[in-house]
């Protein structure tokens, strides 16, 4: 009932579709469960969805099966395609890529993504590289160069600093800061990213460029 709420402000504000979590606070979910979900939030305001899958963050992962159950119960335009399995993304992008949109999550498979054939990118720290983060797409569809090699890798290596430094999003959260983006402090119970940890946060950033 929540997200619904939440949902319905989105499309009062104006947003073409809005990205729904399978299971906000139950550690593991049946498939059932999680269908039942999406499809209650799009009844009470249908708005075209995606569905995000990411098994390590939310206890469940929201296969092929269960993609082709929200497909039948909801308009469905796309997921977030968060697994850290190369084998997970390729096997939905065979079997619905020419159905709806996957955009990648893991920093570490963003470019082998979108040279499979994903559509776009949702995935934390890419923004952080500003004009670099424009060029994904383009560069990951075209032969690998040593551009593209050196591109993947530094995301890479943000990515993986972003959400294995401190609790997230305490890391995420102090880079924009130290950028001059105001983005606050964590809510409780996550601390704030400080002393030596995010020291070394800010050092791979430098190194980053």
């Amino acid at each position: 009932a929540d997200t619904a709420k939440m949902v319905e402000v989105a499309a009062a504000a104006g947003v073409d579709a809005v990205l729904v979590s399978p299971t906000p606070y139950v550690g593991h979910a049946t498939r059932a469960e999680i269908v039942n979900r999406y499809r209650d939030i799009h009844r009470a305001v249908p708005l075209p969805m995606l569905a995000y899958n990411n098994p390590r963050h939310f206890g469940v992962a929201v296969d092929g099966d269960t993609l082709q159950n929200l497909m039948d119960e909801v308009e469905l335009v796309g997921v977030k395609q968060s697994s850290r399995e190369f084998l997970d993304v390729c096997t939905a992008l065979e079997r619905f890529g020419e159905k709806i949109s996957f955009f990648m999550g893991c920093g570490w498979l963003i470019m082998p993504g979108l040279a499979a054939g994903a559509a776009g990118v949702l995935s934390t720290g890419v923004d952080l590289f500003g004009r670099d983060s424009a060029r994904l797409v383009e560069l990951a569809r075209a032969a690998w160069t040593p551009e593209t090699r050196r591109l993947h890798l530094r995301i890479a290596r943000a990515y993986k600093a972003l959400l294995e430094t401190g609790t997230a999003p305490s890391a995420l959260k102090a880079v924009l800061n130290s950028l001059g983006l105001p983005a606050g402090i964590p809510r409780p119970p996550v601390l704030p990213l400080r002393g030596e940890e995010f020291d070394r946060l800010r050092a791979l950033f430098v190194e980053l460029g």
